[in-house]
């Protein structure tokens, strides 16, 4: 089995339950194991932004929040209550 750690949030529920399963390795990919330079960056950006724009790629928002209430969200995320992306708006 193969568990691959996006982010923070996967956290230890996660990887306990990952390392119940035996016979485990973990991978934590990082962009510079995939994005060399600048170019490739910003390459890659307009390819990933223009797959949202045509809807090939769909983002998930689970919540928004006004800028002033930026410490609302941080608890929101802290709490695990969301799947998707957390926006602050102006």
């Amino acid at each position: 089995m193969h568990a691959i750690e996006v982010t923070e949030t996967s956290g230890p529920e996660v990887l306990r339950y990952v390392d119940a399963a035996g016979s485990v390795y973990r991978t934590r990919p990082l962009r510079l194991h995939f994005i060399r330079t600048r170019d490739e960056f910003t390459w890659r950006t307009d390819q990933l932004f223009d797959a949202i724009a045509t809807g090939t790629v769909k983002v998930n928002v689970s919540s928004r929040f006004a800028l002033k209430d930026a410490a609302q969200a941080h608890r929101y995320l802290e709490g695990r209550r969301g799947v998707g992306s957390v926006v602050l708006t102006p």
